[in-house]
């Protein structure tokens, strides 16, 4: 089991997956583990979200590519993109729409569950990295006052 923990200033998260290669078609899964740092802290929900992105940089600041849009001077293009919620509003549910709840300082633990894409391809890297594609997982926690986001990769 593969354990990556982030510690942000308002909570201890702990993702646990199985460390193995997953390929095309098939479900991974495991499980957050979200621990609020402060008493009483209120939160209006906590999601996570697995996507694929190709990341390309040739090296000169032209267009770029097809489809791809330009971040911090790379070139990205977001393959898939699926989001789930694990506690509390919805995922797209208007802000305003949702009531923070209170969460006790513990564990909480959230199991998850993803398949990957037929049409996702695999995980390369070519020309020196500079063109590659990666997934990653993004634990995202929104409040009346802020979005906080752990990104595993």
């Amino acid at each position: 089991m593969k354990h990556c923990m982030y510690s942000t200033n308002v909570a201890q998260i702990n993702v646990q997956i199985d460390e193995r290669q997953y390929f095309p078609g098939e479900s991974f899964h495991g499980n957050v583990v979200f621990r609020p740092k402060k008493t009483n802290f209120k939160a209006l929900g906590i999601y996570i979200t697995f996507n694929g992105v190709e990341y390309c940089d040739w090296g000169y600041d032209g267009e770029p590519l097809e489809g791809h849009v330009l971040n911090n001077g790379r070139k990205e293009l977001v393959l898939f993109e699926e989001t789930h919620t694990l506690w509390g509003v919805e995922f797209g549910t208007p802000k305003a729409s949702g009531q923070n709840k209170v969460m006790a300082i513990e564990d909480h633990v959230y199991p998850f569950q993803f398949e990957i894409p037929r049409s996702a391809p695999p995980t390369v890297s070519f020309n020196n990295n500079r063109c590659y594609v990666k997934y990653n997982l993004n634990i995202s926690v929104l409040t009346n006052k802020f979005m906080g986001q752990a990104k595993i990769e």
